[in-house]
């Protein structure tokens, strides 16, 4: 009859899924989604493998993976270059690049790097005949408007007994080539400035030395 034969129809219409799927779809399109509502795409995981695998890409990361932070500076690294750089690595000490090592881990709270610095800082200082001391920045300062080098081209060497007992701070001198010179400029500690020939051990003028 005409009624068992749409309730078999029915029936098979139902076996399939047609309808539905048919009816998923039909909802799906008239049913706005989140993007263009203006509001945030939502994407399930099975979402984004599915992208992955369509453009041939391979999915790694969990949609809900935390960000990882970076990891934090390693201070007792930086102690180490400077550790390095201050006995020489193998050359010669460079007191300066170890009290810039030891600063940087210092500002991050590093405590053994703030002795370090301290005491690096202190060698390099000297002790002036008046009681005043003399940084190493203050004596780059002296010697540059003294003898006319610029203060990038002063390197500092060490502290050192000078002649007749008197004490100084050695520095290299480099010329407009970073080519370092034979001639040191030293800084005496009645605050003097004279140049050096250390290969010689003996002083000269260095008055107006690059002027």
């Amino acid at each position: 009859s005409a009624s068992g034969s749409d309730n078999a129809g029915q029936a098979a219409y139902e076996d399939t899924g047609e309808g539905i799927e048919n009816a998923e779809s039909a909802e799906r399109e008239n049913t706005p989604s989140d993007r263009t509502q203006g509001g945030p795409a939502r994407y399930s995981r099975t979402d984004v493998a599915a992208v992955a695998d369509e453009s041939n890409l391979e999915s790694t990361t969990p949609v809900d993976a935390p960000i990882t932070p970076p990891p934090s500076e390693d201070t007792d690294a930086m102690v180490l270059k400077g550790d390095q750089a201050k006995n020489g690595n193998g050359g010669e000490p460079d007191y300066e690049l170890a009290l810039e090592w030891y600063q940087r881990a210092a500002e991050r709270g590093n405590p053994t790097a703030q002795n370090l610095y301290n005491e690096t800082l202190s060698y390099m200082s000297l002790r002036m005949d008046d009681g005043t001391t003399a940084t190493p920045a203050v004596q780059k300062s002296k010697i540059a408007a003294y003898t006319g080098i610029s203060e990038n081209r002063l390197h500092f060497l060490e502290t050192a007994i000078i002649t007749d007992g008197r004490e100084g701070s050695l520095f290299d001198c480099y010329d407009a080539n970073g080519n370092m010179l034979r001639e040191k400029m030293v800084l005496m500690s009645d605050g003097s400035i004279q140049g050096y020939y250390i290969d010689e051990g003996r002083l000269f003028s260095a008055e107006g030395y690059f002027r």
